[in-house]
């Protein structure tokens, strides 16, 4: 492993670059003493050990034991028992604040919204979805107003929003917490896919596999998943260049951003794709041009689907541990409601699993 280069928070990086070797299955069962640690990421033991707390707070690690190493929990999981709410804290009322309607949403993103719903039910919490959409307002604090007067919660998860409400909610002092990955500038507890380290294991995954340029598709709009994402890729010390094909998250503009990359005379040998129907849309563009999958182009998509096992070639992707981002965030939500004072800047980084792919190959030009 190459030692880390000097940065301002080297705690979070060198916690980013262990969660990027577990991910890999390059760490698995047991860590290496500190002391090998420390010598691997080129950092002092202290970072170390403010690093292993980090991610034994995140639930990736167990906690320390006298005399021996630390464990790898099993890669996702935060816990995974049962939550009870104390007598008095039953029937609380939850708001998920979200830019789409319910019907909008992705089937995932149903699925997660229901598997939270049913958490919350069993511990007697009101769960309720509520569609706000800010994104033709400059300066949308009246209409947050008004929807808290409207929808008045004990708690707000804030899903598919930009930096305006998350500050307005912090600055508000109103209890929130973020589904995604929070506006630098904002300080609320998250829960999300660990987007940097899955930019750490994509990026040494795509170098070793022989890719020197690869192309990523790259919403135009305010995406800090996206963000860290890139970071991860750019920061992991791989001599690989990452070109963004920058598109508005319509199929036009991914129809329209697609021959830009891949009719360009130093073309990528591989595309990332963030999204399902990103990865429709390549597979129906790319053939236009001449371009086949894998031969020609690799297709890593950040999201997995079991649909994904029909396709020829099968596709390579991330998949989120069944259940696990619904149960980060009700438990997230359980210590907002119960200890507010201690969980004002918690987060949970849920680790995704690799699912290799015939789509993903070596490098053969």
């Amino acid at each position: 492993m190459s030692a880390l280069p000097p940065r301002e928070n080297r705690v979070l990086q060198a916690a980013d670059a262990l969660k990027g070797l577990i991910l890999s299955g390059s760490v698995a069962g047991v860590l290496p003493g500190e002391r090998e640690l420390s010598r691997r990421l080129g950092v002092g033991r202290v970072t170390v050990g403010s690093a292993l707390q980090m991610l034994e707070q995140e639930g990736v690690i167990a906690p320390s034991e006298p005399g021996r190493r630390r464990r790898v929990l099993k890669g996702g999981e935060l816990g995974g028992a049962k939550v009870e709410l104390p007598a008095g804290t039953r029937r609380k009322t939850v708001v998920v604040l979200c830019s789409l309607a319910l019907s909008e949403l992705s089937a995932y993103e149903r699925l997660n919204h229901n598997r939270l719903g049913s958490l919350c039910s069993d511990a007697g919490i009101r769960l309720r979805h509520r569609a706000l959409e800010l994104a033709h307002y400059k300066r949308p604090h009246h209409r947050l107003q008004e929807f808290v007067r409207q929808n008045p919660a004990d708690l707000y998860i804030l899903q598919l929003t930009t930096s305006q409400p998350q500050l307005w909610f912090q600055a508000e002092r109103i209890p929130a917490m973020v589904a995604g990955t929070p506006h630098p500038s904002v300080d609320l507890p998250f829960v999300d896919v660990d987007q940097r380290a899955l930019g750490v294991h994509a990026a040494s995954m795509l170098e070793r596999l022989g890719h020197r340029r690869v192309a990523l598709l790259y919403p135009e709009a305010e995406h800090q998943g996206m963000r860290r994402f890139h970071e991860g890729m750019t920061q992991s010390h791989t001599r690989m260049d990452v070109v963004l094909g920058r598109q508005n998250d319509s199929a036009d503009s991914i129809v329209r951003v697609l021959p830009e990359l891949f009719e360009a005379k130093d073309r990528p040998s591989a595309l990332i794709l963030p999204r399902m129907p990103y990865l429709l849309s390549a597979l129906t563009v790319l053939p236009s041009l001449g371009l086949r999958v894998p031969q020609d182009v690799s297709l890593l998509c950040l999201v997995h689907d079991r649909m994904f096992e029909y396709a020829r070639p099968t596709i390579a992707g991330y998949q989120i541990p069944e259940g696990s981002l619904a149960r980060g965030l009700f438990q997230l939500a359980v210590r907002m409601l119960t200890h507010p004072s201690t969980a004002t800047h918690g987060r949970a980084l849920i680790m995704p699993d690799y699912v290799a792919g015939g789509s993903l190959v070596a490098c053969s030009w």
